[in-house]
Order: structure tokens, then C-alpha cells, then sequence
């Protein structure tokens, strides 16, 4: 009997010693420590279906358990909210929810799915280049002299305590208003009041804090509106003599590069026209850069001042002004042609918001330097010119 009870003792013993070590072994993983584990390609995905993981074929455990490990690091350091993870590798509902979170934090597509597109977004954050939160806002607003106008900002992420702004331009005055807070989406109204002494563009800087930390910000173009009716007024800048002058033979935008080495994505239009035809300039202003190069071949930029616009011409046979000129709208300035890169004689013409004189003559690509974009690119013969 004794030997029994000794029997069933040391089995006892041996079942509560193997449910310690049970629950040594399988305790959950809620690490933040996302750096021991692989991290995801640009080809790597997974997400729940509803039913099951999806992922690539490629996608690994470890892979996964670094967008786990991610999202908790996020929600411990950076306020980011959602519930903690477990780490398995199993992008499981709960996974959903928060990546759900982090993408509406992040101002992604809020579908659930870690991607590239997270990935990417994810190690931007880690690395210190950007915060959880986006802003959405036009890149410029044209207000008329003597007049107020409301321009509305979308934003949202996480943590933001408030938001404030700078501005700058002479004869403006900027203000926040309607300020509201929802769990998804925020938003404000940025109130811009211009005397009848705005003439030269300005720029408003909307910024999210935390504090005194500025979490995420961006600046948009004031421009003063020229004309009554919201145009620039500009001048066609080819000669309206010449054959082919409303003959765009390549759009603003994504295209088929025409020539090697020519940008697939087109930062103006294309006028075919023949060589020597009269180019002009678009609206008032100096003469900022003259010259040639293999890519632009001949070219002259103008910056016009009183409207923040600068003019590029490219591929130009000859030129008749020099850098530093004063040039009036519909002057003659050069002659088309076909040098540099080009598939055939035209002229390469583009318009860029900037606020300031360009510094280099790669004005449309500098940094702060914006193409015109929006309604403008979309209807640049009828809407822009004034022939």
C-alpha cells in the first residue's frame, strides 16, 4: 500500500513538474524587440482573410513575427492604439485589428494587410525618419488681394496633444480654426486673410505636436490670385504664327519615355513645333538661368515673381535674352529647335510654384519647388493661357 501511495506521489509530482514547464515554455510573447527577427522584403505580405493567413509564398515565420514585434513596439513607444500582440508568427484577427490601427494611424490604406507599403512605413518610423501621423492638404491655394479664404486639413495618427502653424508673406494674416478630434480622423480649417497688398506668394505651415515636439507638418503655397477670375493670365508661349502652336504632342504626366534616357515622367508639355519658331515668355519676370546641356539642351528659366511662378523652355535653337534680364509677358525670348535629348524638334515647356527665386537651374526638380499640378495640369490650354 505504502509502496502504491509512493507510486502515485511521484506521479503527481512528475504531472505538476511537467505543467510548470508547460507553462514555462508556451508563455505568450508580447515582445517589442522586433530587431531579432528577419525583416520583411518589398515582395512580403500576410493578412487574415477572415477565414485563414494569406501570405506570400516567400513570407516567413520570422518575417511575421517582426510586423508583430513592430506593431507592439509602436504601441509602447509611440502611444499607438490598439491591443499588444502575440508574437507567433500567425497573423491571426488580432493582427488585423491592429494593423488596422496603425495604417489609419499612419494615413495608409486601412485594409488590414501588412505589406510593402507598411513595411516601409513601419521602418521609416523606427528610424526616426517620419512619426505615426499624416496630414492631407492642397499643395497651394490662390487668394484673391482684399479677401479671406478657408483652405480644410485632414490629419490624424497618434499621439497628437494640439496644432499650430507658422506662416510668412507680406500682407498675410493665418489663423486655425474648427478644430475637431475623432479616434480616425481629424480635421481643421486654415483661415487666410490677404490685404491689397499681397502681390508675392506666401506659404502656410500646418504642424502637429506633442508638446513642444513637432510630430509631422506640412507647407502649402499661397499664391495671389492675378485676374477675376482666378487665373494667371499667362501668355502661350509660342507665337501663335507659328505652325503646330497648339499641337501638344506629349502630356504632363507618366508616358512612354520618346527617346532613351528621357523622363517617363513628364514634368510639362511638349509643343510640336518647327525650328526657329518665336518662343515667348509666358508672363513678367527675369531671367533667372541661360544655357545648354546634354539633357535640356539649350534652355532659359524665368522666375515671375509677382504670381510665384517659375518658366522653363528647353530644347531651344537659340536665345535672345541673358540671365538677370527683365522680360515682359509675350516677349520674344528664344527660338525652338531640337538639341539635347530630344526625339524631334518641340519645345519642352513647364511651369513651377515656387516661392522664391530658384537657386539652380534644376529649379523644377529643387527641393520646395512644386509643379504646377491639379486643375491647372489638367486643362493648361484653357484654363491657364490667355492666347
Amino acid at each position: 500500500m505504502k509502496k502504491c501511495i509512493r507510486i502515485l506521489s511521484l506521479l503527481l509530482s512528475v504531472v505538476m513538474l511537467t505543467g510548470l514547464l508547460t507553462t514555462v515554455t508556451f508563455a505568450a510573447n508580447y515582445t517589442t524587440n522586433y530587431k531579432q527577427y528577419s525583416t520583411p522584403s518589398s515582395s512580403d505580405y500576410a493578412y487574415w482573410d477572415g477565414s485563414r493567413v494569406v501570405r506570400a509564398s516567400g513570407t516567413t515565420a520570422s518575417e511575421m513575427k517582426w510586423m508583430q514585434a513592430s506593431l507592439n513596439w509602436c504601441i509602447a513607444n509611440l502611444g499607438l492604439n490598439a491591443n499588444y500582440l502575440e508574437v507567433d508568427g500567425s497573423m491571426g484577427p488580432a493582427s488585423r485589428t491592429t494593423v488596422i490601427a496603425f495604417q489609419k494611424a499612419a494615413g495608409l490604406t486601412a485594409d488590414g494587410s501588412f505589406g510593402p507599403a507598411c513595411t516601409e512605413t513601419m521602418e521609416d518610423i523606427q528610424d526616426g525618419k517620419r512619426s505615426l501621423t499624416w496630414i492631407s492638404a492642397s499643395d497651394s491655394i490662390t487668394v484673391k488681394p482684399g479677401t479671406t479664404s478657408t483652405l480644410k486639413i485632414k490629419y490624424g495618427g497618434t499621439p497628437i496633444d494640439s496644432v499650430g502653424g507658422s506662416y510668412r508673406g507680406a500682407g498675410l494674416s493665418v489663423g486655425i480654426t474648427n478644430v475637431t478630434w475623432t479616434n480616425d480622423e481629424c480635421s481643421a480649417t486654415i483661415q487666410i486673410t490677404a490685404s491689397s497688398s499681397f502681390k508675392q506668394s506666401g506659404s502656410v505651415t500646418f504642424k502637429l505636436l506633442n508638446g513642444s515636439k513637432t510630430l509631422n507638418s506640412k507647407t502649402i503655397t499661397i499664391l495671389p490670385q492675378s485676374s477675376s477670375d482666378g487665373t494667371y493670365n499667362l501668355c502661350w508661349p509660342v507665337s501663335t504664327t507659328a505652325s503646330g502652336y497648339k499641337t501638344i504632342t506629349s502630356s504632363l504626366g507618366v508616358r512612354n519615355a520618346p527617346v532613351a534616357g528621357a523622363s517617363v515622367n513628364h514634368k510639362g508639355i511638349d509643343l510640336g513645333i518647327r525650328t526657329n519658331s518665336k518662343v515667348l515668355a509666358t508672363a513678367d519676370g527675369v531671367v533667372q538661368f541661360v544655357g545648354s546641356n546634354s539633357a535640356r539642351g539649350k534652355y532659359v528659366v524665368i522666375y515671375h515673381q509677382s504670381l510665384g511662378l517659375t518658366s522653363v523652355y528647353q530644347h531651344l535653337s537659340s536665345y535672345s535674352v541673358k540671365a538677370g534680364q527683365s522680360v515682359s509677358k509675350g516677349q520674344e525670348i528664344a527660338r525652338s529647335g531640337n538639341t539635347g535629348n530630344s526625339s524631334g524638334p518641340h519645345l519642352h515647356f513647364e511651369l513651377v510654384l515656387t516661392s522664391s527665386a530658384p537657386s539652380s537651374v534644376d529649379c523644377a526638380w529643387a527641393s520646395g519647388a512644386k509643379l504646377l499640378d491639379g486643375h491647372y495640369a489638367n486643362s493648361l490650354i484653357n484654363y491657364e493661357f490667355r492666347k
